[in-house]
């Protein structure tokens, strides 16, 4: 991809649109979890770049995020972005921010910890 001349690759699993999830795309590969870590296989053993990801806390509940972090800890994250809302919230409805703090705690990333409105960027 750098021969493209990207210099990193970011990955949004964080898109909570219908029609984007319906299709395993955005958000909706939160609840693909198989299908999600082949992706980042994938993407970790070719991109030869940074590669980032936005996610959200989870589809519905926010406790499906640990397991989803537990992934996303096994490889080199430049960035990880946290929305602090679920796939079902959309844009709406409170973010959950004690969740989002638990979340931040638990990442595992290179570099340091910015937080913002909208969430953490662990970068």
């Amino acid at each position: 991809m750098e021969d493209l001349g990207y210099r990193e690759v970011n990955l949004n699993l964080g898109c909570p649109s219908g029609t984007v999830t319906a299709k395993g795309k955005g958000s909706g590969l939160l609840g693909r979890r198989e299908e999600l870590e082949r992706l980042l296989d994938g993407i970790y053993a070719r991109a030869g770049i940074p590669v980032s990801i936005k996610t959200r806390l989870g589809l519905r509940d926010p406790e499906e995020f640990f397991p989803l972090l537990e992934l996303f800890n096994r490889y080199p994250v430049c960035e990880l972005i946290i929305h602090p809302r679920v796939q079902k919230d959309f844009y709406r409805n409170q973010p959950r921010l004690d969740a989002f703090a638990a979340a931040g705690e638990e990442a595992v990333v290179l570099g340091e910890v910015v937080e913002g409105s909208e969430g953490v960027i662990l970068c």
